[in-house]
């Protein structure tokens, strides 16, 4: 069988990992982030249609096998970070496309969602101002996390910029960075869709070290795959030939582990039938076999060990990968040896700093502080005089969260 498809990286037309192009970021007024739950009626009206549902792909990755057994996320809460399609100008909704895919694989998991369109709309901002709703986003995450303990975040977008924003960059990068390393210090696993540009490198943020980085590969043998050129997102097509089941798509990043995401039996349908393809597929999947090992008692740091160690190991030319197999994960007992999940330390005391933040001088930061401190910072706005840095803002979030002293 051959088939071709155009591999197109704007957000909505194929359902790929979208990339933007990311640069200085003006000012922005504060925004409220909303949260919210997200039950299987949701998505139905927004016109996504999954048939069949996934009979080939899941059980590829040993989902079938699993829910067979029980495991289906029970006790696991997720928050998906993604384009809910609340503007017209992005087009289908992204977001509908991936929370889908996990409702099917974990179907009894807690899901949450933030909507990257309604913060952008409210930020009025475009392409070049997509880093400041995904912090937000982010930060909020963070900050609800003592309420929610959040279990898995999944983050099926990124941008095109090189993995050197994994350690250096704007002030954005390293505040992303920053906030996905208070995650899985709190034992959540973030995971995120390595992009569709052919790179040999995870894209940004999932370069970050903390990520569970993912690519993608095919569940079904095809004589010949061609996906066409993308040139402003720096991408010239490739070609697949053939296209080998559980072999890497051409179009993929390279990352820590792989799940299909290119040709799915079972695609999601968008108006006009565009399927869902791309790692933007392949992360939820990885993120929903996340939350099965999650909701059967590991910590963060056990899982995600688990499903590299258990892994389906493939071939592609002279490089071995990993390929997600949940059955294999949930069928072992979790090794004594793995390394002690980290734990994260109490802030120093600073006493300037408390003085900074506490305009109350009631001994702890309260919400009306913490949000001057957050607005201050996102702005580069000095807070009572002060220039607060990313590791000053970070102990703030954490004294909020615990009520404990900066």
């Amino acid at each position: 069988m051959i088939r071709w498809l155009p591999l197109i990286l704007l957000l909505g037309l194929t359902g790929c990992t979208t990339f933007f192009e990311a640069e200085t970021l003006p000012q922005t007024p504060n925004v409220e982030i909303k949260v919210q739950r997200a039950y299987y009626s949701d998505y139905l009206q927004h016109r996504l249609k999954l048939t069949p549902e996934f009979t080939q792909s899941l059980p590829l990755m040993g989902f079938d096998r699993v829910h067979q057994q029980g495991h289906r996320g029970d006790g696991a809460k997720v928050m998906i970070i993604d384009f809910f399609g609340a503007r017209t100008l992005w087009g289908p909704q992204h977001g509908w496309a991936v929370m889908e895919t996990m409702m099917m694989a974990a179907p009894d998991a807690e899901y949450f969602y933030i909507d990257l369109d309604v913060i952008i709309g409210e930020l009025r901002q475009e392409f070049a101002g997509i880093l400041d709703p995904v912090l937000r986003a982010l930060q909020r995450t963070l900050t609800m996390w003592a309420q929610q303990k959040w279990s898995v975040v999944n983050m099926s977008i990124g941008y095109v910029r090189s993995s050197d924003s994994c350690s250096t960059g704007t002030k954005y990068d390293s505040s992303i960075n920053t906030t996905i390393r208070s995650l899985w210090e709190r034992d959540v696993n973030i995971v995120i869709s390595s992009g569709n540009s052919a790179k040999f490198t995870p894209g940004y943020p999932a370069c970050v070290p903390q990520v569970l980085s993912v690519g993608a590969t095919y569940d079904e043998d095809l004589a010949r795959v061609e996906w066409s050129a993308n040139e402003d997102r720096d991408f010239e097509g490739c070609v697949d030939e053939p296209a080998v089941k559980n072999g890497i798509a051409c179009f993929s990043h390279r990352g820590e582990i792989y799940a299909v995401g290119a040709f799915t039996d079972g695609y999601l349908q968008y108006t006009g039938s565009q399927p869902f393809t791309g790692t933007s597929l392949a992360a939820p999947f990885v993120a929903s076999a996340m939350a099965l090992l999650r909701a059967n008692g590991m910590s963060a740091i056990d899982a995600q060990q688990k499903m590299l160690d258990t892994a389906t190991i493939g071939h592609h030319g002279n490089t071995l990968f990993k390929i997600l197999d949940i059955a294999a994960a949930l069928s072992l007992k979790p090794s004594d040896e793995l390394p002690p999940q980290p734990k994260p330390q109490p802030p120093a005391e600073d006493a300037s700093l408390m003085s900074i933040v506490d305009a109350n001088s009631n001994g702890f930061v309260d919400t009306s502080e913490f949000q001057a401190a957050l607005d201050a910072w996102i702005q580069g706005q000095p807070l009572r005089g002060h220039q607060l840095s990313d590791e000053e803002m970070d102990r703030i979030v954490v004294g909020w969260i615990t009520g404990e002293s900066l």
